[in-house]
């Protein structure tokens, strides 16, 4: 099943699952990038409800995992809790406009 986000230019997909310390860990620096960067659409979606609904859940190996899309096509992923990362790859994000 593939996710349609034609109404939205640029979108910040966070998967993540409530039972991960790692997730936990940078749900904050997710929460801030969705405060800072309305231009932005930030989504967060538990694992589980991925593998429910069968959204993304070949792709999904390890959470956190965040997925960049850019005019309804992925251009970036990210994999892992390291905010240092998270937050470059917003910035990197935001000045494709």
């Amino acid at each position: 099943m593939m996710i349609s986000f034609k109404q939205y230019f640029f979108v910040i997909v966070f998967i993540s699952s409530v039972t991960s310390p790692e997730c936990k860990k940078i749900l904050p620096s997710f929460k801030a990038s969705a405060s800072s960067h309305k231009e932005i659409t930030h989504i967060q979606v538990d694992i589980i409800h991925c593998f429910e609904s069968k959204i993304l859940s070949d792709n999904i190996n390890h959470v956190p995992l965040f997925l960049f899309f850019k005019r309804n096509k992925q251009v970036d992923s990210l994999v892992g809790v390291n905010t240092n990362n998270f937050s470059k790859k917003v910035m990197a994000f935001v000045k494709q406009k």
